[in-house]
């Protein structure tokens, strides 16, 4: 089960911190409320624990966990318990005895309960487990839904637009513990900026060319490839022209506020003097709105 996220037009970005805030108490409530048996949601009966195994009280993703389950709890009328499993050895000990107690759902965080949850759950078959942020098991086991997330892909953005910035030629990236989530992350960050190189050469001489001369401007071609190869290029570009936005036109937002509502998503066109929006149609809904993070992110650093 992996949930995907349509970055929208944000001027100051979004941080990881408050992605997975938000994400992960939705999944819980999500998740809870989708696999809990009828019966459970009808009654007041059928226990739904959260065996966390990083601390709460800091305001994160673990707090907004809880939150969102004593919500769903008040709203379905089932109860619940909320476990703090510090120590590995006891992760075990402590699902067994959920089990034991007839739990209905016990969902469970991150990548170190995996083989717990591989070892007890086959032996709970009436107990529904979520592991949150985690791999799919192979073979899957039909009593456990995991659950991951494709940030992956905002990093491959990062890792495009790192690449253009970077004027020592380093890219520095901070992960935590080496888990497979996070090495994804890091991954894609390494894979934009070693087919960067591959991705221009394959683009039309005067893209090229005008990538090379202006490439944070004209970095919006490289996210396109991204999404698409070179064939996605030269759609743009053909839209580009259908916009008459020429390549030499193309620019970054002005400083001060335009004095018409911008249309987003949108290129910036320079006019003389004057650089107004242009709105991009709907060609591509993806990359309209990928370009329109990439320049959001480009803004950052003005």
């Amino acid at each position: 089960m992996t949930t995907k996220t349509a970055f929208p037009s944000l001027k100051g970005g979004v941080a990881r911190r408050t992605f997975l805030h938000g994400s992960l108490g939705a999944v819980v409530a999500g998740s809870a409320g989708l696999i809990l048996p009828r019966r459970v949601r009808a009654a007041d009966s059928g226990l739904v624990a959260l065996v966390h195994t990083q601390a709460a009280g800091d305001n994160g993703p673990v707090d907004s966990m809880i939150a969102a389950l004593k919500k769903l709890s008040g709203e379905k009328g089932f109860p619940i318990r909320t476990i703090y499993a510090q120590d590995p050895a006891t992760y075990e000990s402590i699902f067994r005895s959920l089990g034991d107690a007839g739990a209905a759902v016990i969902a469970t965080t991150f990548n170190e309960v995996a083989e717990p949850i591989k070892a007890l759950a086959p032996g709970f078959p009436k107990t529904r487990w979520i592991q949150i942020f985690g791999d799919p098991f192979d073979p899957p086991i039909p009593n456990v839904v995991t659950v991951s997330y494709d940030y992956y892909l905002g990093c491959y953005l990062s890792g495009l637009f790192a690449a253009k910035v970077s004027k020592t030629g380093k890219i520095g990236y901070i992960g935590g513990v080496s888990i497979p989530p996070l090495n994804a992350d890091l991954n894609a960050m390494k894979a934009a900026i070693c087919l960067l190189d591959m991705e221009i050469a394959q683009m039309r001489t005067d893209i090229r060319q005008a990538y090379r001369d202006n490439p944070v401007v004209m970095g919006i071609f490289p996210v396109a490839a991204y999404n698409g190869g070179p064939r996605n290029v030269t759609k743009l570009y053909n839209v580009l022209d259908r916009m008459n936005v020429g390549l030499d036109e193309l620019s970054r937002p002005p400083e001060e506020p335009v004095d018409t509502p911008v249309k987003c998503p949108c290129v910036w066109k320079a006019d003389g003097t004057d650089v107004r929006p242009v709105s991009i149609p709907r060609y591509n809904n993806e990359n309209r709105w990928y370009i329109e993070k990439y320049q959001s992110i480009v803004s950052l650093f003005e």
